[in-house]
């Protein structure tokens, strides 16, 4: 099991008068659409392991449905691919696909949250679980 910690910055910018509100309760939605840029450290005792590893978040939002991608640089590989989700409040939900840059094909869990323009969080793969 790999626990990384996540820490992104945005690259967009939203006013207050920018959130989207859910008509059943009325409590604005946090909108994370946008390219979200940071790091990540990867230390599962792998060749890839490395500290600050360069990682990008392309976010598309539909109210509290999160959808996009995700590209990680580590020591020997650059996993890439699509990212489903959803928002709840501040508290955001992903789930990664590497599909590419990879010498297998993982699924992660990633729970972050966000604050402005600041999100940070972790993330969780089971190799025998979400790895071909």
């Amino acid at each position: 099991m790999l626990l990384a910690l996540l820490c992104l910055t945005a690259a967009h910018a939203q006013s207050a008068d920018d959130a989207e509100t859910s008509p059943a309760t009325k409590a604005p939605i946090t909108q994370v659409a946008g390219t979200w840029a940071g790091t990540d450290n990867v230390n599962d005792g792998g060749s890839g392991d490395c500290t600050g590893c360069p990682m990008t978040l392309t976010l598309v939002q539909d109210h509290k449905t999160i959808g996009g991608t995700f590209d990680l640089t580590t020591g020997d590989e650059n996993p890439n691919g699509p990212l489903t989700g959803k928002i709840s409040g501040d508290n955001l939900r992903l789930t990664v696909h590497a599909t590419a840059g990879s010498k297998v094909s993982c699924s992660a869990m990633v729970v972050a949250t966000v604050d402005g323009s600041t999100m940070s969080g972790s993330w969780t793969v089971k190799h025998k679980k979400h790895c071909k």
